[in-house]
């Protein structure tokens, strides 16, 4: 391609469209590298010809100012996250969509990001947020003294995604898997909110827990219990369960994970709590394991990525 007289930077965007081939493109490309073989042992004119449109076809010299975008997968997934009504966005917004959601595991299920015309996906790598301003994003008074340690700080949500997840919620509230009181401190600080009773096994994340609640003048709002929640909900009575389940760690399977895989007893926790129940899940999480009285949204952050699963189920 070279020795046709295109540029390298541009072969080399061409050669990274290997990762995102479908049956057509895969065919196209075959008949590009017979071209190239006639070119270059017959110095067949017509094949270069063949080939500098394929080329052209492939990835255009000049790419469109917008292009139009569809985002397959779930039934429950609503694209508008994303997309505008008309569906158009500019090329770089379609190329980030590229670039963060096509080939995302969600939901048991694979997004395809498709557009119109095919544009390059890029090589670029995301741009690194910086420390402070992601500590801010996790806790807003993050740099007033909130604690937390190595376990908490991975699965910790976010602030504004811990006050979405917890919209709506009223009356008492049982955070089933505290941690350091991200979902906690949420809910405690929803205005319909009577009552929260923070739940951990860790007497170290409860004490975090606690001091983070205060910093954020919901601790008299709260209880703070070192038990299982298996154990703890049997005849109580509360109007919500908030769970945050350990995933696995670390190495999680980020393709696909069922129920089986979660290391916490889901199953029976559902069955001993009759009110309603919401819980964060992975977004890999394979949703059709859950009864049909199950509903689904992903939590998506402030830059428009999708971070995990909120799974809710209303009253028994």
């Amino acid at each position: 391609l070279a020795k046709l007289g295109l540029k390298r930077k541009r072969v080399d965007r061409l050669l990274s469209r290997k990762q995102t081939l479908d049956k057509e493109l895969f065919v196209l490309i075959g008949a590009l590298l017979d071209d190239l073989e006639s070119v270059t042992f017959d110095k067949d004119a017509a094949a270069r010809d063949r080939v500098l449109l394929t080329v052209e076809r492939l990835y255009p010299s000049q790419e469109p100012a917008e292009v139009a975008v569809e985002i397959s997968g779930p039934d429950w997934l609503d694209s508008s996250y994303w997309l505008p009504p008309g569906r158009r966005v500019k090329t770089r917004q379609a190329r980030w969509l590229l670039q963060n959601l096509d080939g995302l595991a969600v939901g048991g299920e694979t997004l395809q990001v498709h557009c119109e015309p095919t544009i390059r996906r890029g090589r670029i790598p995301p741009r690194r947020e910086p420390e402070a301003q992601r500590k801010r994003r996790l806790f807003s008074r993050w740099f007033e003294g909130v604690r937390v340690d190595d376990e908490g700080l991975f699965s910790l949500t976010p602030e504004a995604l811990a006050m979405d997840m917890t919209a709506g919620l009223s009356g008492k509230v049982v955070d089933g898997t505290c941690g350091v009181g991200a979902l906690s401190i949420a809910a405690a600080r929803q205005a319909e909110v009577s009552r929260v009773w923070a739940i951990d096994c860790d007497e170290g994340r409860l004490g975090m827990a606690r001091h983070n609640a205060a910093l954020y003048g919901v601790d008299q709002r709260m209880d703070f219990v070192r038990a299982k929640v298996q154990d703890w909900i049997v005849d109580r009575e509360a109007d919500w369960l908030l769970l945050d389940p350990p995933w696995g760690g670390t190495a999680y399977n980020r393709t696909e994970l069922g129920l089986p895989d979660i290391p916490f007893p889901l199953t029976t926790v559902f069955g001993l709590f009759p009110g309603r129940i919401r819980v964060k899940l992975p977004r890999s999480f394979r949703v059709s394991e859950l009864p049909a009285h199950w509903s689904c949204r992903p939590a998506i952050d402030e830059r428009g990525i999708l971070k995990f699963l909120i799974l809710e189920r209303g009253p028994l």
